[in-house]
């Protein structure tokens, strides 16, 4: 596929002699447009490669076109042409992010030579971004190192949970990495630039954990002097981590519960909260008869209801070598 040159000038002389220039010497193709209203419309419909665009014009001048171009897509290099006099605005523009600039009249082997520059910058812009992507999906992969068929199929579940929008329960003895299983399904979602928030719910004393969670008003308590965003509040479109979820008291537990339920169900229904859409992240110990009627067996069969069937389960354990 030829690179497309977009040619800018409220002159229809010049416009046409740059295009059979550009097209002849060049063997590329050309779209023009003679304002800078038009050029912005053609950039919305077309891919371009590069602009070249006259400084003055009526309406919107080639600086007020360089400065929009530069807000939709900084990567586009833009070439703007001035006559004798206007020098001080030429290098203005390159200020503003212009690729360079050329005086009218110009000898065509310079504007040539420009415009093959402009060019051959933006595909090695293009190259590193593409490298750049390459890397950080290959980061986000090595979370796990092992080639074992469990690892592997671990892995696969991983990339396949990442896709959906439903709260995740992982279960796992302790050490063996639930934490990076959550993370690498946040980094490999579309919630990758949001933010991820860990809580390890055993770690902050029971009287404090459902404050840090769900925020609190000023005057809710003695010593609540102004407004505290919760954890559920602070990881808003991203992925919130509740670690050793079954480690905490039944009442608080009931409490959680209650607000994934009802995160879940108003996702379901298409609504979405000021606090959503933030990806619901828990994690139990692994126990080897969970049906048991233990403690901990109980908390989290009451958990069990949220996920299989609405949710996807992931277990991660010690001999996945």
């Amino acid at each position: 596929m030829k690179e497309i040159i977009l040619i800018v000038d409220d002159n229809p002389d010049m416009t046409r002699f740059l295009e059979r220039l550009i097209r002849g010497e060049l063997q590329l193709e050309t779209h023009s447009a003679d304002s800078a209203e038009a050029a912005l419309l053609v950039l919305e419909k077309n891919s371009v490669h590069c602009v070249l665009a006259d400084m003055r014009m009526p309406g919107m001048d080639g600086m007020e076109l360089l400065r929009a171009i530069k807000k939709k897509d900084v990567l586009l290099p833009v070439i703007i042409m001035t006559a004798y006099g206007a020098i001080e605005t030429a290098v203005q523009s390159m200020k503003e992010g212009a690729y360079d600039f050329i005086t009218k009249p110009f000898e065509e082997e310079r504007l040539l030579h420009m415009v093959r520059r402009a060019l051959e910058h933006q595909r090695l812009l293009q190259k590193n971004l593409s490298l750049e992507k390459k890397l950080r999906e290959k980061e986000k992969e090595t979370f796990f190192v092992g080639e074992s068929p469990r690892m592997m199929q671990l892995i696969g579940t991983l990339k396949l949970v990442a896709r959906t929008e439903v709260p995740v329960l992982i279960t796992g003895e302790t050490g063996t990495g639930k934490e990076l299983a959550a993370r690498m399904i946040h980094n490999l979602s579309n919630r990758t630039g949001k933010p991820f928030v860990a809580v390890n719910c055993p770690a902050i004393p029971e009287n404090i954990l459902e404050s840090e969670l769900f925020g609190y008003r000023k005057g809710a308590f003695t010593g609540a002097i102004s407004d505290r965003e919760g954890l559920f509040q602070a990881a808003q479109e991203g992925t919130l981590f509740l670690d050793e979820i079954g480690d905490i008291s039944s009442p608080l537990q009931a409490k959680l519960l209650r607000v994934l339920w009802s995160l879940f169900a108003l996702l379901r229904s298409g609504i979405y909260p000021r606090i959503s859409p933030l990806l619901p992240i828990t994690s139990f110990p692994y126990f080897a008869r969970s049906s048991g009627w233990t403690k901990s067996g109980l908390r989290r069969m009451r958990y069990s209801f949220l996920f299989p069937g609405n949710g996807k389960a992931t277990h991660v354990n010690s001999r996945m070598r």
